[in-house]
């Protein structure tokens, strides 16, 4: 008892001598000082946590069937991408990936298609697999239009025979590439984000005030309404990485009046090809 009487006693005194309103102002300042400086941490580093660039092929080329072949941009980075060209006239499709790895990640995709006789380009950014340079938003588009210009140019491959194909982050690319060649066969966008600082606010709520910072924007929404070319929207119902509204939200933005939203049920961020992603892509672009 007479230990309680003596804490309570103590911290009384201590209430009582003016240095409540003194710590309790360290306390805050401090907690306020840290939030502040990791929110300057995460502005100046925004981009190492937006992409995620890996150097090695996980397959070759060869086990696909792909052939290697290099463009260059117009601010001169040459760009080393995979691609199988079409079969009986089909189109060709132009895939531009997610934020992490390379293209070879992405190889099933190419096989699965090629063994159609579809054509495909599996068109790499600056940073990532062989190439120079180091992403960015303005850089992607680059990236993009390079793509798009090899195609058309080299391949002879017409505007109307290519169906631009966006992975996650890589959707960012495929709707600009959707406002600058409105011609193209149809736009795919498997798990799209709104933005970037919209997803930034889904993933950091802690980031909100500072979101509207972040140097790349990929406004995909903004683009949307733009769309003339028809449209497939495929996102997994249980996406941790951008929440399945934003791909909905997007959906519904998109101006051309031929356009898919496809759910698909229990599919995650990364996984979609077991839940159907390549068959419903096909059909869609087949109904064409």
């Amino acid at each position: 008892m007479d230990k309680v009487k003596n804490y309570v006693s103590y911290w009384r005194r201590w209430a009582g001598s003016g240095h409540v309103c003194r710590d309790m102002a360290h306390t805050v300042l401090y907690f306020v000082k840290s939030y502040l400086i990791l929110v300057f941490a995460m502005l100046v580093l925004q981009r190492y946590v937006v992409y995620y660039p890996s150097r090695t092929w996980v397959v070759s080329p060869e086990s696909v069937g792909a052939q290697v072949v290099a463009y260059k941009t117009v601010d001169n980075i040459k760009l080393t991408s995979w691609y199988v060209p079409p079969k009986g006239g089909k189109p060709v499709f132009v895939l531009f990936h997610g934020n992490a790895g390379n293209i070879s990640n992405r190889a099933f995709k190419l096989a699965y298609f090629a063994k159609r006789g579809y054509g495909f380009l599996l068109a790499e950014y600056r940073g990532y697999g062989r190439n120079a340079g180091s992403p960015s938003e303005l850089g992607f588009y680059n990236d993009g239009r390079a793509a798009m210009t090899w195609l058309m140019k080299d391949q002879k491959i017409p505007e109307n025979k290519i169906i631009v194909y966006g992975e996650s982050i890589g959707t960012g690319t495929a709707c600009e590439m959707a406002i600058e060649y409105k011609n193209i066969r149809a736009l795919v966008l498997e798990a799209p984000f709104t933005s970037i600082q919209h997803e930034a606010d889904a993933v950091y709520p802690w980031l909100r005030l500072f979101t509207y910072l972040t140097i790349d924007k990929y406004d995909n929404l903004s683009k949307a309404g733009y769309f003339d070319m028809p449209v497939i929207v495929l996102q997994g119902s249980k996406d941790e990485v951008i929440p399945p509204r934003q791909g909905k939200e997007l959906f519904e933005a998109v101006a051309s009046p031929v356009k898919k939203y496809v759910p698909l049920r229990g599919g995650g961020h990364e996984n979609l090809a077991d839940f159907g992603l390549l068959q419903h892509i096909q059909a869609f672009v087949e109904a064409r």
